[in-house]
């Protein structure tokens, strides 16, 4: 072989070696939020939810409210943060504000609850916010009644 034979055997190695890094990572993703009167939920439950993210959430105001993010392939370290408006009049109020950094690696649920004032929720609408690592916020608007 001669010299420009070996040199472009190289780079295609390096090429395809460099593609077949790019699929083996896996970025962290929230696949799905789900806002719920459980703290968790089995995978039954979560099969015959809608898919991805809905906006038909709707909650007792005597109940506890959990924001369950159903997560995959995080990594130690990254953050999830949460805001918690209330809706009165068009206009909003932050009434909590959370973040929750994993301790380990790996896939699952995750669990955030909103903090009830004198043991109820105002009945309305309400909004959660939500983003990973500090990316684009979505968010999931739910009404407890």
């Amino acid at each position: 072989m001669n010299k420009k034979t070996v040199i472009i055997l190289i780079l295609l190695a390096a090429i395809f070696a460099a593609a077949i890094y790019t699929l083996l990572i896996k970025e962290p993703l929230i696949e799905k939020v789900i806002i719920t009167e459980k703290k968790s939920l089995s995978e039954a439950e979560m099969q015959s939810l809608p898919s991805d993210k809905t906006n038909d959430f709707v909650l007792s105001s005597g109940s506890a409210i959990y924001a369950i993010f159903i997560v995959k392939d995080l990594k130690t370290g990254n953050t999830i943060n949460i805001k918690w408006f209330k809706i009165k009049d068009s206009k909003e109020e932050l009434i909590q504000d959370d973040s929750v950094s994993t301790k380990k690696e790996g896939s699952g649920q995750i669990a955030a609850g909103l903090i009830m004032k004198d043991d109820t929720y105002e009945p309305g609408n309400y909004r959660m916010e939500y983003d990973l690592n500090g990316g684009t916020p979505i968010s999931v608007n739910f009404t407890v009644k």
